[in-house]
């Protein structure tokens, strides 16, 4: 056959050796390391300026994207450690709180699990935490009497309604068909 093309297998292919690539830092590393530094200097020294540097600090470790899944890692258990260690102190940090659960879950579910689920306290739709009375909710309670009597009431109108709108437009059609 002309057509069919057989490689040559009797000769050896040069050996090729793997190229080291060199793989750029990845930034969330300097990120977690700035915002341990300033934690601790809040920690010794608690002032309005270094107060100032972690929240500057916190900014940059949310915004700062994680350029591998080591990176998405160290990053997920540095949150796991801070959400841990300042529970007891939600309420002081509360914006950079609620964003430390939301890139938690963001982690968690990007790395599929590769760590040990934490609970997510519920929130609303916008974003604010659930207060714990609205969380604990009564069963409902029965409708009274009266209220069925307004919603049979408000059913019986909509079914005149549509009961006229049919026989206007059957009137109508009728009417069309004459001309």
């Amino acid at each position: 056959m002309k057509h069919a093309c057989i490689p040559d297998f009797s000769t050896y292919l040069p050996s090729r050796t793997p190229i080291a690539h060199p793989t750029p830092a990845d930034p969330i590393h300097a990120a977690i390391q700035r915002h341990c530094a300033a934690l601790d200097n809040y920690r010794t020294a608690p002032s309005l300026i270094t107060n100032n540097e972690v929240d500057a600090a916190f900014d940059a470790l949310v915004v700062t994207a994680c350029a591998s899944r080591v990176g998405a890692m160290a990053l997920l258990a540095h949150l796991r450690t801070f959400l841990t260690e300042e529970a007891d102190f939600a309420d002081g940090w509360w914006p950079s709180f609620q964003m430390a659960h939301a890139r938690a879950a963001d982690l968690q579910l990007l790395l599929g699990g590769g760590m040990p689920p934490t609970a997510i306290p519920p929130a609303f739709p916008s974003g604010r935490m659930v207060p714990a009375a609205v969380v604990h909710m009564q069963a409902p309670q029965p409708m009274p009497l009266h209220l069925h009597v307004i919603h049979g009431v408000g059913a019986a109108n909509e079914l005149i309604s549509a009961i006229a709108i049919f026989g206007a437009s059957a009137w109508l059609v009728g009417l069309a068909t004459t001309l």
